[in-house]
């Protein structure tokens, strides 16, 4: 493949967030762990790759060799344990995880996946339904897409919130559905999904593939050296939707319940969203971080230590994620 050398680029954060496969992937969170294995099979023959500790002090010194990688997890999802760490480990490559620690331990998946359980599995639900949310009654309009066989959902099982429209209506209403609750408290944000299970005739349920992972497992990928924890706030609220006074919460509570865990502090945080403020920036420098990453891309990872722009990583193959790491070097 010519253009893997072409150029090289300046260092490159990779975000994932799981590796698995699921039936429904609205937001593109997953990689197979088949592609998961092409990605650091080529990453270890044609990158540097470092971990976010190594590459914050490079990028300290102005010490960073070019074609520098590093990887990066958001939430905290069980597969970073089960299928990620081993590949990790198998191919010597080191990863960071940023968890939201409140979902430690509670028992239920996070919510913007059930959210996805509720509307975009294939079942029967009420063709109208309304839940009660701060702002006014919110209506879930399903029309003829309340019926919603197996053969129908595995036709729309590649559809990406971000990369087409809604195919149904049941698409439309999780889009609207989502938009409603992604800057709400995470109080709020539950009492909603239990209205919607409510009328929905739902009982709630975690998925043990969807599940967040429990303080004995964030201990024990800690243990395993393979890959960092850092911090991802307590319940993953959309920090800019807070007052200053709840961010700071937020962030440090998150903080301390994985100190707790781990028997020492993290020294990484990850905006949930990708989703900051300045006040948002200050309370994460104040807090004792040593670094943080946003959700967008950059053109370069170098700029400030507090705002560390990250690439997306969708579920592809190792040639296509180097080809995208090479076309973003031909316009950084």
């Amino acid at each position: 493949m010519s253009l893997l050398r072409r150029k090289s680029s300046a260092p490159v954060i990779l975000m994932y967030h799981r590796v698995a496969v699921e039936r429904s992937d609205p937001w593109g969170l997953c990689v197979s762990p088949m592609h998961f294995e092409e990605h650091l099979d080529a990453l270890r023959r044609h990158r540097r790759v470092v971990s976010m500790t190594e590459l914050r002090e490079r990028l300290r010194t102005g010490d960073v060799a070019p074609d520098t990688v590093a990887l990066t997890f958001d939430d905290g999802y069980v597969d970073n344990l089960l299928a990620a760490e081993p590949l990790l480990r198998q191919y010597d490559v080191p990863a960071t995880v940023f968890v939201a620690s409140g979902y430690t331990d509670r028992g239920c998946e996070f919510w913007w996946d059930e959210l996805e359980r509720v509307l975009l599995a294939p079942d029967d639900l009420p063709s109208r339904m309304t839940i009660p949310l701060p702002a006014g009654a919110h209506v879930l309009d399903l029309g003829s897409s309340a019926r919603y066989p197996v053969a129908v959902a595995a036709r729309h099982g590649q559809w990406r919130a971000y990369h087409a429209d809604p195919p149904t209506a049941r698409h439309v209403a999780f889009l609207a559905t989502w938009e409603q609750l992604v800057t709400l408290h995470d109080a709020e944000q539950w009492r909603a999904l239990r209205s919607l299970l409510d009328v929905a005739g739902l009982a709630p349920a975690m998925r043990p593939s969807c599940r967040p992972m429990t303080a004995g497992e964030i201990g024990a990928l800690a243990r395993g050296g393979v890959m960092e924890i850092g911090a991802h706030t307590l319940t993953h609220p959309a920090l800019p939707a807070l007052s200053p006074a709840e961010q700071e919460r937020e962030i440090r509570d998150g903080a301390a319940a994985l100190a707790s865990i781990l028997g020492e502090p993290v020294r990484g945080f990850s905006y949930p969203h990708g989703r900051f403020t300045e006040d948002t920036v200050r309370i994460v420098r104040d807090t004792g971080f040593a670094y943080a990453c946003a959700g967008v891309p950059s053109k370069s990872a170098a700029s400030d230590p507090f705002t560390l722009g990250r690439i997306g990583v969708p579920d592809c193959d190792g040639d296509r994620l180097l080809a995208m790491l090479t076309e973003r070097a031909r316009v950084a």
